[in-house]
């Protein structure tokens, strides 16, 4: 998909919206498509979230003629019986349906991706500081300090022993 942005935004406007689950629910249904139970999942969805799509492409926020649009969504998924589908208990994902749309975020620069920080951070801060503070595993805090690495939101400040140290540019 990189190589495809990068030839679309020389030319055109680009404007790439991802759509992120900050509510779930979880319907299942039976083989005749009767609803068995409907739950809320316990995962919630945040913004830094596109983190996870955008370690592809973080230095495409550079380009003027591109724009990404993060929709927070409420969506229901709907879940069948199938003898295959061991992961979910026996139960695979048979659609998803949009419910909602809870809030929107637009970042147009790596500037905007600073606002993916949150509040008390310590400076410099580690990876695992950025966990904490987002309440996501060590894995997505390093893809969301990824991004803001390669689009130039947030300067590397050095090592510890326990990996790189972070801070704002601003801050330098």
């Amino acid at each position: 998909m990189r190589r495809k942005l990068d030839r679309l935004v020389d030319g055109h406007s680009v404007r790439l919206v991802h759509p992120v689950p900050r509510i779930k629910w979880i319907t299942k249904t039976d083989e005749r498509g009767r609803e068995i139970s409907r739950r809320r999942s316990p995962k919630s969805g945040i913004a830094a979230d596109v983190c996870a799509e955008l370690v592809s492409f973080p230095s495409l926020l550079d380009h003027p003629n591109f724009t990404l649009e993060v929709l927070l969504t409420e969506e229901e998924e709907v879940w069948r019986p199938d003898a295959r589908g061991w992961r979910r208990g026996g139960f695979v994902v048979e659609e998803r349906r949009l419910v909602g749309v809870l809030d929107e975020v637009e970042f147009t620069s790596p500037d905007d991706l600073c606002d993916l920080l949150p509040p008390g951070l310590p400076d410099p801060f580690t990876t695992k500081d950025l966990a904490g503070a987002l309440r996501r595993t060590r894995h997505a805090a390093q893809e969301v300090a990824y991004c803001l690495r390669e689009s130039g939101a947030i300067d590397v400040a050095g090592r510890d022993r326990r990996g790189y140290l972070y801070r704002r540019p601003s801050d330098s």
